[in-house]
């Protein structure tokens, strides 16, 4: 479930939200700014990865205290593959809004 709910929510969040940026117009007015590709890029991938990184400890909570299931191995490991996932998702989003010219392609 924690997959299936990150992978659609991030990927369509992500993949939405900077196609309307382009249809608006303010990704040109952003690319005009004194700021390198790349600043803009993690500017608009960051605030996706902390809200992936808090639906993460928001599962993982409701896992382990309302439904008790077990963690069993390494808690860090297990975190630091769910946020490799979350940063994948979130770039795979940025991928489809880059190729997508409006937010129902993006879609």
């Amino acid at each position: 479930m924690l997959g299936v709910i990150l992978q659609m929510t991030m990927v369509m969040m992500t993949s939405i939200a900077l196609t309307r940026e382009i249809e608006r117009g303010t990704m040109e007015n952003l690319l005009a700014m004194p700021t390198t590709p790349l600043e803009i890029m993690l500017g608009k991938i960051l605030p996706f990865f902390g809200v992936g990184a808090v639906q993460v400890l928001v599962i993982l909570f409701a896992a382990k205290v309302l439904f008790g299931v077990p963690f069993i191995g390494s808690f860090g490991l297990l975190l630091a593959a769910i946020l490799i996932f979350v940063l994948a998702m979130v770039l795979i989003g940025y991928t489809i809004s880059t190729f997508s010219r409006t937010q129902m392609q993006a879609m």
